[in-house]
């Protein structure tokens, strides 16, 4: 069977047209306009190209994103998902920092958030300071899921917080240190990472020299506080951390399981 002329000059002019779509760039989409077979996390990687947070500017795509340079001048913390839709997001800091003059995130109910570095040297930097704002530079809501594989959590505040949580606080969430630094860190209790309710799971890693400074009442964990919590620690370290109670960890009606891992180094007044 013979094709007509005509047929053949149609065919032509649809396979060119297809060639030069498949050649055009990819371009990487922002935060909020994935498209419905593109919102699994790990189907694509896109880059991070929110420069500054706030509530009305929360990621809610599903997806991996790339960090593809420093982010100083940071003023307002990025939310992972909203009060009333969750999302997963994971992000490679592929050796960059963010820098926040206040909290760098809020992982809302029910979101998660994973943070890595394939790179290494990359950090996260917050100085949250006021009143009752636990979790200096990471807060996880209830329900919520945090897991540290890479890069360092920084708390760069010049003052003690007059609250909980250092670097991170957990409440009613989960957090996961699986690798990477917790440093630093100064609070009531939990110079480092503040656990209320929920669990808290070490597997590697380190959490190095929080300080707990509470000045109306005895401090309690340096470098980790956990309360109605469950405390699973496998292996990574715990170490350098000051207070006058629990100088590396302190546990209020929680429980502790050590499978592995070190704590040494803490100071108890």
């Amino acid at each position: 069977m013979r094709i007509s002329q005509y047929l053949q000059k149609v065919l032509a002019v649809i396979l060119v047209a297809a060639l030069c779509f498949c050649a055009l760039p990819t371009v990487a989409l922002a935060e909020g306009v994935l498209k419905p077979s593109e919102s699994g996390v790990g189907a694509r990687v896109f880059d991070w190209t929110l420069t500054n947070g706030g509530a009305s500017n929360a990621v809610t795509s599903n997806a991996k994103y790339n960090l593809t340079g420093d982010l100083t001048g940071v003023t307002e913390p990025f939310y992972i998902g909203t009060e009333s839709a969750a999302t997963t997001v994971i992000l490679d800091l592929k050796g960059h920092s963010i820098t926040s003059a206040k909290r760098a995130f809020i992982v809302c109910p029910g979101s998660s958030l994973t943070i890595k570095d394939s790179v290494g040297g990359g950090a996260v930097k917050g100085a949250e300071v006021a009143d009752n704002q636990k979790g200096g530079v990471i807060r996880v809501d209830t329900g919520a899921t945090f897991t540290l594989e890479g890069g360092s959590i920084i708390d760069v505040a010049t003052a003690a917080h007059q609250s909980d949580g250092g670097a991170i606080a957990g409440l009613g969430a989960t957090v996961n240190i699986a690798g990477g630094e917790v440093k630093g860190g100064t609070a009531f209790l939990g110079g480092s990472i503040y656990i209320d309710g929920g669990a808290l799971n070490i597997s590697g890693g380190i959490i190095n020299g929080g300080v707990a400074t509470n000045e109306n009442a005895i401090p309690y964990g340096g470098a980790v506080f956990v309360r109605n919590a469950e405390f699973a620690m496998s292996g990574g370290t715990i170490t350098g951390g000051t207070a006058h109670h629990g100088g590396n960890v302190s546990i209020t009606y929680g429980t502790f399981t050590m499978n592995g891992g070190t704590i040494s180094g803490g100071t108890a007044n």
